[in-house]
């Protein structure tokens, strides 16, 4: 019988079966820090080649006065086994050879640095997920111990290798997480309504769900609400005759469509102004007319 896997091995296993779990720290710090001290190693041979450049313009060699317009002369200069004040020298090489290694390590370095930094925080539900995952006594079990089970603790520091959907809406993420937990367990798991299984060396009833069928009908949801709430307003706008209480309803109204935009879709702060200046537009020119209306029947 195959030994069960734990620990590590048993997260690796999740991680492969399911991308959205790998998520990892970033060591924003200490990427930082060691930039931080690659620039200062910089800083300093920098400075240094500056004064030996200088030391070697004022040389009396010709030689050596010929490094800051002949690359050729500087490069032959390494030739030179024992520096001599006055005839050519290894210095200025030396310095710019170490200057082009560190520099390179550098450069590096900041490239990976920034890709890093490019990759986005993981998403809510998913790092719940792997938290919860983590500590379950017949999954992660709390294995991973000291500093090390602390990794995922942060969530400010941590980065998601799969690819993170691109802002989505409160809702959306409701019904991608704590609403998709409770069904899985409740309905989804026992009926096979999910995509696939998770490996269960993982850990047992694990499923995926793909996100795109559950956006799809969250979608479903909210062009619902979208089509009825105009038709609900005016309904009721026609129904009331005081034009007090409709000016009241029309100010629930308006502040109902602005909150199911900022719940049920990820429009940005001036696609929702737009469109309840638009709603609240419709709103007006209906309590307009039906004023109109009433003035010309009087």
């Amino acid at each position: 019988m195959a030994q069960p896997k734990r620990g590590y091995h048993k997260l690796a296993i999740l991680m492969a079966s399911e991308s959205d779990a790998a998520i990892f720290r970033r060591f924003s710090k200490l990427n930082y820090l060691t930039l931080l001290a690659l620039q200062a190693e910089l800083l300093t041979l920098e400075a240094e080649y500056d004064s030996q450049w200088a030391t070697d313009e004022q040389a009396t060699n010709t030689e050596r006065a010929k490094f800051a317009v002949d690359f050729k002369a500087l490069r032959a200069s390494k030739l030179c086994v024992k520096p001599d004040p006055e005839k050519p020298g290894t210095e200025q090489w030396k310095l710019l050879m170490d200057i082009r290694a560190k520099l390179n390590t550098y450069n590096e370095i900041l490239l990976q640095v920034a890709q890093v930094h490019a990759l986005k925080e993981p998403e809510k539900s998913k790092l719940d997920f792997l938290q919860s995952w983590l500590v379950m006594k017949d999954m992660g079990a709390g294995q991973i111990e000291g500093r090390e089970g602390l990794a995922w603790d942060d969530p400010s520091d941590l980065l998601a290798l799969a690819s993170v959907a691109p802002d989505t809406a409160p809702f959306s993420n409701w019904a991608t997480g704590r609403f998709l937990t409770f069904f899985h367990y409740v309905w989804g798991y026992k009926h096979n309504s999910h995509s696939r299984e998770i490996n269960p060396e993982a850990g047992p009833d694990l499923a995926h769900y793909e996100e795109t069928v559950l956006v799809k009908y969250t979608r479903y949801v909210i062009t619902i609400l979208a089509s009825l709430l105009p038709i609900v307003c005016i309904v009721i706008l026609w129904a009331v005759h005081s034009v007090g209480w409709r000016l009241g309803i029309m100010a629930i109204f308006t502040a109902a469509f602005a909150s199911i935009l900022v719940v049920f879709t990820s429009a940005k702060e001036v696609e929702i102004f737009a469109s309840t200046a638009a709603f609240a537009a419709v709103e007006v020119v209906f309590i307009g007319s039906a004023l109109a209306g009433n003035s010309t029947g009087g």
